[in-house]
C-alpha cells in the first residue's frame, strides 16, 4: 500500500474575520486499484464508519465492464467476492458501526437478468462472500440500508403480472434475526417500498396507490411497533416520499406538484415546510439535532433547521458544492475551480481546501466521519484516480 504523507496547503476564506487559522489534514492512499471516474457519482460511492473502516464500490480502471466491492480495515484492503447467483457488477447502499454493508448485485435469477440483494459482516469467512437474499423463483431485489443493529432493509421485486407483461413492483421487509419480516401494505395501495431503517428501528418507506391515473401516486409511511403512520403531504401536491430519518425519528420528505418538487420535515406528527429559494437542490441528509444539509450541483451549500437557511458561500473562494455531513455539523463537500477540483470540509464558518495526491490535479469527497476523516479519491502523477482518505493531524 502506497501512503503519502502531506501537510496540505489549504486555501481558506473564512465567513467571520476572526477565523484566520485552519486545520492540516494528512492524505493517505488505501491501495485500492485505480477507480475509474468521467464525473458521474455512481461509479464510485465510499463509506467510512467511526471506527475508520471503509466501504467502497467502483468501477475498475483496468476493467469498465464490472464493478468491484471492498472494505479497507486497519490498513488492509479485502476485496468481497460476489455471491454464487451474481454477476461482478455490485452496488454500495449502505455500512454501519460494525462494519457490515448492504447493497445490490447484478443477477440472473431462473432467466431473468435484474439485482438480488445482499449484505456482508465482519464475521463472514476470511476470503468473504457477499450474501444473496434471493427468497423464491423469480424474485429480484436490493437490500437498500442497514442499521447498527444489523437490520437489513430490502425491497424485493416480483412480476405481478406474468400472463400480460413485465411489470415488477416491490415489496418492502426488513432482514433481522435471520428472518425476512415484510412490511404491511395499508389498504388501498398495491405495494410498499422501503427507503431506510434508523438505528432506532423505525422504518421509512412510501405506498403506491391503487388508481387507474397515468401516472404512480405514492404516499410518505412511518413503520413503528407494528403501525403503519401516513406522513401526509403538502398542499397541492400529488406524491410524497420520505428521504431521510435521523434517530429520533425526524424525517425529511420530498412531493410532486404540478409546480414542481416541495420539502417537508415531518416530526412527531408535525409538517413543517422546508422553504427554498434558488438553485436546484437536494436533500443531502439529517442529523440527530435536526439539521438538514441541503446542496447543489451548481455549486452552492446550505443549512436548514427549524425553518430557518443558512447559505455556507465564503466570499471570493469558488463555488463548492456538499457532498455529507458527520454528527458534528462538519460537512465534506468539493471546491470548484475553473479547471480542476479539490475535497474540501466545511467547520465553524471555515472553508479548507483538502488537496490532492502528489502530482495530482482532481480530489473529490464522498464521506466524513464523526472524528472528521474523509474518503474520496484523487488523481496522482499518474494521471489515475486513487481512493484515498485524510486525517486531520492539527488544528
Amino acid at each position: 500500500m502506497r501512503t503519502y504523507l502531506l501537510a496540505v496547503t489549504c486555501a481558506i476564506l473564512a465567513l467571520s474575520a476572526a477565523a484566520t487559522n485552519a486545520a492540516t489534514y494528512k492524505i493517505r492512499d488505501l491501495g485500492v486499484e485505480p477507480v475509474q471516474y468521467l464525473d458521474q457519482e455512481y461509479e464510485v460511492d465510499l463509506r467510512i464508519n467511526n471506527a475508520g473502516c471503509i466501504a467502497g464500490a467502483y468501477t475498475p480502471l483496468a476493467n469498465p465492464r464490472v464493478r468491484r466491492c471492498f472494505i479497507w480495515r486497519d490498513g488492509v484492503v479485502t476485496a468481497l467476492a460476489p455471491t454464487d447467483l451474481t454477476r461482478n457488477v455490485f452496488t454500495l447502499t449502505g455500512m454501519n458501526a460494525k462494519g457490515e454493508i448492504s447493497g445490490y448485485c447484478r443477477a440472473r435469477v431462473v432467466d431473468m437478468l435484474g439485482t438480488v440483494a445482499a449484505s456482508w459482516q465482519p464475521s463472514d469467512p476470511i476470503v468473504p462472500q457477499l450474501r444473496s437474499f434471493a427468497s423464491g423463483i423469480g424474485l429480484l431485489g436490493r437490500a437498500v440500508a442497514v442499521n447498527d443493529k444489523g437490520w437489513i432493509a430490502i425491497n424485493e421485486s416480483t412480476n405481478v403480472e406474468p400472463a400480460k407483461t413485465i411489470t415488477y413492483q416491490d415489496r418492502g421487509a426488513i432482514f433481522k434475526d435471520g428472518k425476512l419480516r415484510y412490511l404491511q401494505v395499508p389498504k388501498g395501495y398495491r405495494y410498499a417500498s422501503v427507503v431506510s431503517v434508523n438505528n432506532s428501528g423505525q422504518v421509512i418507506g412510501y405506498c403506491v396507490k391503487n388508481n387507474k391515473k397515468s401516472r404512480d401516486e405514492s404516499s410518505a409511511y412511518l413503520w413503528q411497533n407494528g403501525e403503519a403512520i401516513n406522513l401526509g403531504s403538502l398542499p397541492g401536491c400529488y406524491s410524497t416520499v420520505p428521504i431521510c430519518i435521523n434517530d429520533k425519528g425526524q424525517i425529511v420528505c420530498e412531493s410532486l406538484s404540478e409546480a414542481g418538487r416541495k420539502w417537508f420535515l415531518w416530526s412527531n406528527g408535525k409538517i413543517t415546510p422546508i422553504e427554498i429559494t434558488g438553485p436546484v437542490i437536494s436533500i443531502l441528509g439529517i442529523d440527530n439535532e435536526g439539521k438538514v444539509l441541503l446542496g447543489s450541483h451548481y455549486g452552492w451549500a446550505g443549512m436548514w433547521q427549524d425553518s430557518k437557511i443558512t447559505i455556507f458561500k465564503p466570499n471570493g473562494l469558488p463555488p463548492w458544492k456538499a457532498t455529507a455531513m458527520n454528527a458534528k455539523s462538519r460537512i465534506a463537500g468539493t471546491i470548484l475551480y475553473d479547471n480542476s477540483t479539490h475535497a474540501c470540509t466545511f467547520d465553524n464558518g471555515m472553508l479548507t481546501d483538502l488537496g490532492t495526491l502528489e502530482g495530482g490535479k482532481n480530489s473529490l469527497a464522498f464521506a466524513i466521519n464523526d472524528n472528521g476523516t474523509i474518503v474520496g479519491i484523487s488523481d496522482a502523477a499518474d494521471m489515475q484516480f486513487h481512493v484515498v482518505i485524510w486525517e486531520k493531524v492539527s488544528d
